[in-house]
């Protein structure tokens, strides 16, 4: 890790040719994966308005050694001193690096360093071809306002699972969004293919919102739709938000397997079983088909008529600029949702589990670090509130 706070702090401020000398092959692949949004993560700013290294916790520095062990493991530590050599001395494969993260590394990988090539690559593995839709129930319908297609940071989820969130996330966001007019909306499609706004054509992402803007365009066609397309900027921070979540749920899923193993007075989250089973994105109904994020389930010997169950609602939400009234107003809201949805009685509905099932305990847990509110008393304000107005739900800030 010698050189990676320098090199990170040089990606972080766009000076990424000087980060690639600065960073050893290794430091480089952690600072690109960082947060799924490159070394940007490694930094945050102080009170004065600089810029400044983020002190790493436990936990990121657990995860940054779970990242680098995977990336040789797939890449070799030959191969990753060649994409090292890559990207020695080309700002603009640099760049497309540092912006889409393991991805584009993987990417620039394949292509050997062409940047068209691994851009072409790159956006391809955005999207599925017709046929495996067709085939598999897949997501991947680009034309006719169909499914949106599996992004690669949701690998490894279920297609329904990352749609589901995918959209959710779009509905969330408070970016600026297109009006609901068809008319402008095809038109302004067929402006943004002819000629897209400055760096747009490059990023990984271009034809992916492309598409995401036809589906958009004929859902206001169809009056399914609540809201306008978001913009393009708006849509890059949805996608941010998207896969950071993504990465925060799988870090707190390995916590909780972590915890599960240990003897049963030494765990923090688990405590209250014997033999914990970990299951995620399960499909539960209440209000409607929802998927709970994690749902724990006794597999000893039950206490009572039935196992003990409890639920997790994960949220990667950036609390850090709201306060008082704000703050708590969210939190209140996220807490009420994850109790109508994931609390009290519950059909479970995955195969195998299928049952009707009483939660003991509805957990939300928030991402803590850069994205923990600035107000530490409002926090507390605003917990204390959210567990007196929402019974049955235990606020978290991790």
């Amino acid at each position: 890790m010698v050189g990676t706070g320098h090199g990170a702090y040089s990606l972080a401020r766009g000076k990424y040719e000087q980060a690639t000398r600065e960073l050893a092959p290794t430091g480089l692949m952690v600072a690109l994966y960082a947060a799924g949004k490159g070394a940007r993560a490694l930094v945050e700013s102080t009170s004065s308005g600089r810029a400044s290294l983020r002190r790493l916790s436990a936990l990121d520095v657990e995860s940054l050694k779970a990242v680098v062990k995977e990336l040789e493991v797939q890449f070799g530590p030959d191969a990753v001193r060649d994409v090292f050599s890559l990207l020695r001395g080309k700002r603009e494969a640099a760049l497309f690096a540092a912006v889409e993260g393991p991805a584009g590394v993987r990417a620039l990988h394949a292509a050997r360093g062409n940047l068209p090539r691994a851009q072409a690559l790159l956006a391809e593995r955005y999207r599925e071809p017709s046929s495996a839709s067709a085939t598999r129930g897949g997501v991947a319908r680009s034309r006719g306002g169909g499914r949106p297609s599996l992004p690669p940071e949701a690998a490894g989820i279920p297609a329904e699972v990352a749609e589901a969130k995918l959209r959710q996330a779009e509905a969330e966001a408070a970016g600026a969004r297109l009006p609901m007019d068809v008319g402008f909306l095809k038109k302004h499609s067929e402006t943004l293919r002819k000629a897209a706004p400055p760096g747009a054509a490059v990023h990984a992402l271009w034809a992916d919102y492309l598409s995401y803007l036809e589906r958009r365009t004929a859902e206001v066609g169809q009056r399914t739709a609540l809201k306008g397309p978001l913009e393009w900027a708006g849509y890059q921070g949805m996608r941010d938000r998207y896969a950071r979540g993504l990465a925060f749920e799988r870090k707190m899923v390995a916590l909780l397997e972590e915890d599960a193993a240990l003897p049963r007075a030494q765990r923090r989250w688990l405590k209250d079983f014997d033999q914990p089973r970990i299951e995620t994105h399960v499909g539960v109904a209440k209000a409607d088909l929802r998927f709970a994020d994690v749902l724990v389930i006794e597999e000893g010997p039950p206490a009572g008529p039935t196992p003990r169950v409890e639920t997790f609602s994960l949220k990667s939400r950036d609390l850090k600029l709201l306060k008082g009234g704000e703050l708590t107003s969210q939190m209140i809201a996220d807490a009420s949702s994850a109790l109508r949805y994931y609390g009290e009685m519950l059909s479970i509905r995955r195969p195998g589990m299928q049952t009707d099932a009483q939660v003991q305990r509805v957990r939300l847990v928030y991402e803590g670090g850069a994205l923990k509110p600035l107000d530490a008393r409002a926090l507390v304000d605003a917990m204390k509130k959210t567990k007196m107005e929402v019974e049955g739900v235990e606020v978290v800030v991790q």
